[in-house]
């Protein structure tokens, strides 16, 4: 995706690009020494993605919603558009909050901080950026829907992923 460098939304593209990359990383599987088939270290680098996208993919509808709720007022032409994003990017963060695999850690997932990452940036361009977040967001939770170990991780990126294909119809002006 084509996104200008000083784009003041860019900075939630970086928690899908995290999540991304995170997932993307080779293990290191000690049992390639013992033989065994590339289906077990396959298997074992999918469960270790899952985590790091359910993780990455609750973060950025976090960000997501952040953004939409700071600037749906704004939206004049697009408010029903914005305000149903919203709801599908509390309904992706819900259906990913409700996954196994997800990490509890301390106190529980920390939202983002209070901060507005859009405030210089046109309703067009929040929007466009938004929407690109949806589409790479649908295609990573859609890949760990396929490849999931556990049904209720399936299900939940299947959900989670509907979710951001509606926010990126949304704010693309496709519809749902």
């Amino acid at each position: 995706m084509n996104v200008r460098e000083t784009s003041p939304s860019v900075e939630i593209m970086k928690q899908a690009d995290w999540a991304d990359e995170l997932a993307q990383t080779p293990l290191e599987i000690p049992w390639r020494a013992a033989g065994h088939s590339q289906g077990v270290e396959a298997q074992a680098r999918s469960r270790a993605a899952i985590p790091a996208v359910l993780s990455g993919t609750y973060e950025a509808f976090e960000g997501m919603l952040s953004v939409i709720r700071a600037h749906e007022s704004r939206a004049e032409g697009m408010f029903a558009a914005f305000v149903m994003s919203a709801a599908s990017a509390a309904n992706g963060r819900d259906a990913v909050a409700g996954a196994p695999s997800l990490p509890r850690t301390g106190g529980g997932i920390q939202a983002p901080a209070e901060r507005d990452l859009a405030a210089a940036a046109s309703v067009k361009e929040i929007a466009r950026d938004l929407a690109g977040l949806g589409r790479v967001l649908t295609g990573r939770l859609a890949a760990a829907a396929s490849s999931a170990p556990h049904p209720a991780d399936r299900a939940a990126c299947a959900a989670a992923a509907r979710h951001a294909g509606n926010i990126s119809a949304l704010l693309s002006g496709a519809g749902p």
